[in-house]
């Protein structure tokens, strides 16, 4: 999972940000988006991997914030996963320490 998320999406998406041109971009949103349905599609328990938080799911969460901060949609049950990570303490905490929450 962690290379899915490594080369199917985080890749693109850094290229995304800075490739000159929309039409470039927009081709990469559109594939990253088709990475976020696949993953909508696997996802069957409230992790990735499973029932316990994994690396995998921090580095989702992270693509899921570029996501979000992309304007870019992603599907109901991702944003629900998203949200159901960003409750955690943990991470609320490394939110706040990284000026981000």
């Amino acid at each position: 999972m962690l290379a899915f998320i490594s080369s199917e999406i985080q890749k693109p998406f850094v290229f995304s940000f800075f490739l000159p041109g929309d039409e470039a971009k927009s081709d990469l949103t559109k594939m990253v988006a088709g990475r976020f349905a696949y993953l909508t599609e696997v996802l069957d328990e409230p992790f990735l991997l499973g029932s316990d938080f994994s690396v995998a799911d921090a580095f989702l969460y992270v693509m899921l914030r570029w996501a979000r901060m992309s304007n870019m949609e992603v599907s109901p049950r991702l944003l629900e996963y998203r949200d159901r990570i960003e409750r955690m303490h943990s991470v609320q905490r490394a939110l706040t320490e990284e000026g981000l929450a």
